[in-house]
C-alpha cells in the first residue's frame, strides 16, 4: 500500500477534525453593529436589519445605529420603505457602515400614513399637500395600543393591531419626521412592552398612567395603589406610575406623562400641592385641564414661581426607593443644573405623618440651607429634612450651600 503524501495527509486530518467539531463552533455568534445612512449622509431611523432567512432582527435607533447578534457566516438584510433593500455578508466582520439607495419606483407609488401604507393614487383625492409651516410643534400618537396590538387591558379588543414590528417602524417614521421639523412627540396609551424599549427610543414623552377621568386624589394616588400591570394601563394612579417608570427617565431622557390635572376635583389644598409637586419632582409636564368656570382660586397652585423654576431648569427627580409599596418611595430628590438639591416628602396615607430623611441617605454631605418651596420661607441649616405632613400632603424644599 502506497503511503499518503504529507500535504494530503494533513488535509485529511484537518477535514476529520472539522467533522468532529460541534456545529455550534462552526457558526459561533458575534455581535455586529453599525449605522445606516441614506445617500445624502442622513441617518435612517427605523431601518430593519435582519439575519437573512430568520426572524432575528432589530431596527435602527434615532441615530441610525443598530446592534445584532448573528453567526459569523451569516448575511444581513437591511430594508426601509422608500429604499432598495441591501444584503451584506458578515464574514466575521463586526462593524458596518450601510448606505441605502432610494427606490424611486417605490417612492412614486407608496405613501406612509398614520395607519400603514397606501398607494399614492388612493391617497391623492383624500388629502392635500401639507407644508412645513402647517406642522404643529407637538404631536400626540393616541392611542398607541390600537396600532400595536389593538388590545386594552380593561376593554379587551379595541382595534385591529398591526404587530410589534410595524408599531416600532411607525414610531421610527414619526421620530424621523419629528426630528426633521422640530416636533415634540407624545405617545399616549402605550403598552410599554420590554421595559418601554421602543417608546423610550422614539418618543419625547410617554404616558405612564390611566386617563385622568374624574381626577382627584384617586387618580393621583389611591386607585389600585401599589399595583402595576404588564400592559396598558400599566398603573392606575400617577404616583405609582412615576415610581414604576422612574428608571427610564432623567435629564435629557424620555419624559413621563401623568396626564392632566383637574384641581377642582381635590378635597383640600394639601392634595392640590401634592398633585402639582409630584409632576414636577418626577420631571413631568403640569398639564392643566381645569376650565375658566371651575378653576376658581386654584390658579395659584399652577403659578408657584419657585416650582416653575424647576421646570425651566429641566429638573428630574428620582425616588429614594422605586419599588411599589415599600418604605422609601415617599422621598423624591434630585439636582438642579447649578448644583442645588431639591427634596420632596409625600404623605400618601389618610393620616398626618412625620416624615424625614437624612441628607446622607441621598448622597449629600453636611448641612444645607433649607427653603420650603410652598411657604417660600427659609428654615435654616440642617442635615435632615423633616416635617409633619398632613394626610395627602407634601413638603418640597430646595437645598443650597450654607
Amino acid at each position: 500500500m502506497s503511503k499518503i503524501k504529507q500535504p494530503l495527509k494533513k488535509s485529511l486530518m484537518l477535514s476529520m477534525l472539522m467533522l468532529l467539531m460541534p456545529l455550534s463552533l462552526l457558526a459561533q455568534n458575534i455581535k455586529v453593529q453599525g449605522v445606516v445612512k441614506d445617500q445624502s449622509g442622513e441617518t435612517v431611523i427605523g431601518a430593519t436589519v435582519t439575519q437573512k432567512g430568520t426572524s432575528n432582527a432589530t431596527v435602527t435607533d434615532i441615530d441610525g445605529n443598530f446592534t445584532l447578534s448573528v453567526p459569523t457566516n451569516s448575511t444581513l438584510t437591511i430594508s426601509y420603505i422608500g429604499y432598495a433593500s441591501q444584503e451584506v455578508a458578515v464574514n466575521g466582520k463586526t462593524t458596518f457602515d450601510i448606505v441605502l439607495k432610494d427606490d424611486s419606483q417605490l417612492l412614486n407609488e407608496v405613501v406612509v400614513v398614520g395607519y400603514g401604507t397606501m398607494d399614492k393614487k388612493e391617497l391623492t383625492s383624500a388629502i392635500s399637500h401639507v407644508g412645513e409651516k402647517d406642522f404643529l410643534t407637538v404631536s400626540s400618537l393616541d392611542p398607541s395600543i390600537w396600532y400595536e396590538d389593538g388590545k386594552d387591558r380593561g376593554q379587551g379588543v379595541v382595534g385591529r393591531g398591526y404587530g410589534r414590528a410595524a408599531y416600532a417602524r411607525a414610531l421610527a417614521y414619526i421620530a424621523e419626521s419629528a426630528k426633521k421639523y422640530g416636533i415634540f412627540t407624545s405617545l399616549v396609551m402605550p403598552h410599554l412592552f420590554n421595559d418601554a424599549e421602543v417608546e423610550a427610543r422614539y418618543g419625547n414623552m410617554v404616558r405612564i398612567v390611566a386617563d385622568t377621568g374624574d381626577g382627584g386624589w384617586r387618580h393621583t394616588s389611591a386607585h389600585d395603589k401599589g399595583k402595576a400591570y404588564a400592559s396598558w394601563p400599566n398603573c392606575m394612579n400617577q404616583y405609582d406610575g412615576f415610581l414604576y417608570w422612574s428608571h427610564i427617565t432623567g435629564r435629557d431622557k424620555v419624559i413621563l406623562d401623568g396626564d392632566f390635572l383637574r384641581l377642582n376635583k381635590y378635597d383640600n389644598d394639601a392634595e392640590r400641592q401634592t398633585a402639582v409637586s409630584l409632576q414636577i419632582m418626577a420631571g413631568g409636564p403640569v398639564a392643566v385641564a381645569d376650565q375658566p368656570s371651575t378653576i376658581g382660586s386654584n390658579l395659584t397652585f399652577y403659578t408657584n414661581s419657585e416650582l416653575i423654576q424647576l421646570r425651566k431648569d429641566g429638573f428630574v427627580g428620582q425616588p429614594l426607593n422605586a419599588k411599589l409599596g415599600e418604605s422609601g418611595n415617599e422621598v423624591w430628590y434630585g439636582t438642579m443644573q447649578n448644583g442645588d438639591y431639591v427634596v420632596g416628602l409625600f404623605n400618601r396615607s389618610d393620616q398626618a405623618q412625620t416624615l424625614s430623611v437624612n441628607l446622607s441617605q441621598l448622597g449629600i454631605d453636611g448641612e444645607k440651607n433649607v427653603r420650603d418651596l410652598w411657604t417660600h420661607t427659609d428654615e435654616g441649616n440642617a442635615a435632615t429634612v423633616s416635617a409633619s405632613v398632613p394626610a395627602h400632603g407634601c413638603k418640597i424644599v430646595r437645598l443650597t450651600n450654607s
